[in-house]
C-alpha cells in the first residue's frame, strides 16, 4: 500500500511549512494505528508526500480492511483540519521476481485511480498473468498515438422515454483500443491520463469528436449526454475551453447534456457549481449521475438545480424487494418533478425493475434491458 498526502504543498503554501511538517506527522501516526493489529505491517516513507507499506496478508483483503478503515480516519481528519483532502490510498501485490518499478509502477497507477475520485479514496490494482506490463514513458506513447490517430471509439446508450414531447436522451461513452485489438479498461486509461497531466487533453478531444459526430447526423429531437471526469473540475483552463467550445457550436449546444457524478459534486460543490453555470449559461443542460447516495442528495439536488437526476444502478438493482428502498425513489422522484428536473434510471435489466419503475412515473430507464451500448458512428436512434 502507499499513502499519499496529498495535500502537503497547499497546507505549506497556505498555512506555512510548520503545519506542513505537523500534517505529515498526523498522516503517519493515523496509518500507523491502522496497520498496527497486521501482524509484521511496516511502514516507510518513500518519498517527500508518499507512505509505503509492506504487509504479509493476500492483497484483495488487506486492501478492503485497510482501505476501509484508513478512509474512515482521514475523512475524520479532513473535517477537523478543514482540508479538501487528507490523503489517497493505492493498493497492490507483491509477486516472485517483479522489480521494484514494476511494483510501483501499480501501487502509483492505483493511486492515480484514488485521485481521479473521491477525496481520501482507495483503489487496487493487481497484475494478472496476461497483463501486460507497461512504464510511464510507454503509457505516454501508446495514449499520445490514441489523440493523434484519432483512435478514441465512442458508443451511445439510448433511454427509453416515457412522455412522448420530451426529446430522447442518449449517454455516450468512450472506449480505448489496446494493440492486442482489445480494449484498455476505462479506468485504468483515465487513471494514467490523470497521473500523466493528459486529462484535459483527452476530455477536449472527446468532446469535439462528439460534437462532430453530432454535426454528421440527422436526428432531430434528441439529447446527447457526455461524462465529465472529475479532473475536469480541477483546471480552470478547462472551463475557459469549453465555454468558446460550446458558444461556437450553438445549435448543437442545445442539444447537449453534461453529467457530473453525485459524489464527485458533493466534495468538489463549488467548482461544480461554477462548471454547471457555465453550461447552462452557453445553452446546454446538466445531470448529475449515479444519484441517490442519502438524505444529502436531496441538498445537492436543490444546491445545482440539474435538468437530469440519474438514479444510481446500485438503487435500481434493490428496488423490487426492498420497500425503504421503493420509498427513497419515490421521494426523489416527488421532489425532481417538483424541480422541474427529469429523473431518469440507470442500470435496469430486468422487467421487474422496469414495471416497479414505470409504476413511479419516471422519465425515463436507461440499461442493458432497453439496449446495449453501440457505436455511435452508426446509431440511428433507439429501436423500440
Amino acid at each position: 500500500m502507499i499513502i499519499r498526502a496529498a495535500t502537503l504543498q497547499d497546507i505549506n503554501i497556505e498555512r506555512g511549512f510548520q503545519a506542513g511538517d505537523q500534517y505529515l506527522l498526523d498522516i503517519v501516526k493515523l496509518v500507523r494505528k491502522t496497520i498496527q493489529p497486521e501482524l509484521g505491517a511496516r511502514a516507510y516513507r518513500i518519498s517527500g508526500t508518499d507512505i509505503a507499506v509492506l504487509a504479509k496478508s493476500p492483497c484483495e483483503p488487506l486492501a478492503e480492511r485497510l482501505g476501509t478503515l484508513l478512509n474512515q480516519e482521514l475523512y475524520h481528519y479532513q473535517h477537523v483540519h478543514e482540508l479538501s483532502c487528507a490523503a489517497y490510498l493505492g493498493f497492490t501485490q507483491l509477486l516472485p521476481g517483479q522489480s521494484p518499478e514494476q511494483v510501483l509502477i501499480r501501487a502509483d497507477l492505483a493511486l492515480a485511480q484514488s485521485q481521479g475520485g473521491e477525496p481520501n479514496s482507495w483503489s487496487i490494482v493487481l497484475k494478472h498473468n496476461d497483463d501486460e506490463e507497461m512504464g510511464e514513458s510507454q503509457w505516454r506513447q501508446r495514449l499520445q498515438s490514441m489523440l493523434e490517430d484519432n483512435k478514441i471509439l465512442l458508443q451511445v446508450q439510448p433511454a427509453q422515454i416515457r412522455k412522448a414531447t420530451m426529446p430522447g436522451y442518449n449517454e455516450i461513452f468512450t472506449r480505448f483500443p489496446n494493440e492486442q485489438g482489445g480494449i484498455y479498461p476505462a479506468t485504468t486509461v483515465f487513471a494514467m491520463l490523470q497521473r500523466l497531466n493528459m486529462s484535459m487533453l483527452f476530455e477536449q478531444k472527446i468532446i469535439e469528436m462528439i460534437i462532430q459526430q453530432i454535426e454528421n447526423k440527422a436526428l432531430p429531437a434528441q439529447r446527447w449526454a457526455i461524462n465529465l471526469t472529475p479532473a475536469s473540475l480541477q483546471q480552470n483552463s478547462f472551463f475557459i475551453w469549453l465555454e468558446r467550445v460550446l458558444l461556437r457550436n450553438k445549435e448543437i449546444t442545445s442539444s447537449l447534456v453534461f453529467e457530473l457524478d453525485e459524489q464527485v459534486l458533493q466534495h468538489q460543490l463549488a467548482t461544480g457549481k461554477r462548471l454547471l453555470d457555465i453550461i447552462r449559461r452557453c445553452g446546454a443542460r446538466s445531470a448529475v449521475s449515479r444519484f441517490g447516495h442519502g438524505y444529502g442528495s436531496f441538498r445537492l439536488m436543490k444546491e445545482v438545480k440539474p435538468d437530469y437526476i440519474k438514479l444510481d444502478s446500485q438503487l435500481v438493482r434493490r428496488l423490487q424487494d426492498d420497500s425503504t428502498n421503493q420509498q427513497f425513489v419515490r421521494m426523489i422522484v416527488d421532489l425532481a418533478q417538483r424541480m422541474g428536473c427529469h429523473v431518469i434510471a440507470e442500470g435496469v435489466e430486468t422487467l421487474g425493475q422496469k414495471q416497479v419503475l414505470e409504476s413511479m412515473y419516471l422519465d425515463g430507464i436507461q440499461g442493458y434491458l432497453i439496449a446495449k451500448p453501440t457505436d455511435f458512428s452508426t446509431f440511428k436512434g433507439l429501436k423500440l
